[in-house]
């Protein structure tokens, strides 16, 4: 039982990949999970992945929509003016405490009563490694401080303090924890937000970087050398999807992909609708994987 509704849980893991407003994409096949009462019991969010998992979690229908289709266009959401006011691209005190406590309030009561375990993945600035926090407090502040911390985008953003450490978007660590969900389970979905044979490009700032974080340098590095460890972890997904382990949800219309940065909700609600219009199609395949 979940808000009052019988649902279907499932044990194996869901793994959102991140990547900006793309994960709108992700918001429309959440919700096609709400509505069919569809909950995964465990579920790994990177970024702005991590932020659309919380109001899938949380067990609020449209909420998603209304947050990062509806949203977007507010020039509180995201535009450089936020530079001047939190040194971030992303309004961060307006994504993660104006939205959730005032303007569209966050169910935080079923939040943390759910079932479900929430892993958010953040990257350590000491050490350029992911970190792996599960949201096992019952405490407002600090569950919105991991998603902050998870979706705080290096050069945009500035880090965010966690019990002591400090930590930037959860993708520059880990974009798509596979390894860590597959440590306990054999199989696990993955949604991804590029369309499929997407590789990254090398990073083409590097000696900024090298400057910028030159007194972290293990971070440093880490986000030079992204774009290696991505491309590898999506030459995986390739090889685990054929062995039939992972099951993958990706956009296969790449017109209807939008940036990370896309705040037009015509585009944004296209895509959203793709999402929710695929899973719909795929979800009889997606059955026959988890009761396989």
């Amino acid at each position: 039982m979940f808000n009052g509704i019988i649902m279907k849980n499932y044990d194996y893991p869901l793994i959102l990949e991140g990547g900006g407003l793309r994960c709108t994409f992700t918001a429309g096949i959440l919700e096609y999970f709400l509505k069919n009462s569809i909950q995964f019991l465990n579920v790994y969010g990177v970024s702005a992945g991590a932020g659309v998992a919380a109001s899938y979690i949380s067990g609020q229908r449209g909420r998603n929509f209304r947050v990062n289709v509806q949203m977007p266009s507010d020039p509180r959401f995201a535009g450089f003016r936020n530079f001047f006011k939190e040194g971030s691209f992303f309004g961060m005190n307006f994504l993660y405490n104006e939205i959730p406590n005032k303007i569209d309030p966050f169910d935080y009561e079923t939040y943390f009563s759910t079932p479900v375990s929430f892993t958010v993945v953040v990257t350590s600035l000491d050490t350029g490694k992911p970190v792996y926090l599960t949201n096992n407090k019952n405490d407002k502040n600090y569950a919105m401080k991991l998603l902050t911390a998870s979706g705080s985008i290096p050069l945009l953003a500035p880090p965010i303090e966690i019990d002591g450490s400090w930590y930037y978007d959860g993708g520059v660590g880990d974009s798509i924890p596979l390894d860590q969900a597959l440590e306990t389970y054999d199989k696990a979905v993955v949604i991804l937000t590029r369309k499929r044979g997407y590789r990254k490009k090398a990073q083409k700032m590097k000696p900024y970087i090298k400057y910028k974080f030159r007194h972290f340098p293990e971070f440093a590095q880490a986000l030079i050398s992204r774009n290696d460890k991505y491309n590898s972890l999506l030459d995986k997904i390739d090889l685990l999807e054929k062995q039939g382990r992972i099951f993958v949800i990706a956009p296969e219309k790449p017109e209807l992909i939008v940036g990370r940065m896309e705040r037009k909700f015509l585009r944004l609600e296209a895509f959203y609708n793709y999402g929710h219009e695929l899973i719909s199609e795929r979800y009889s395949d997606l059955q026959n994987f988890l009761q396989s």
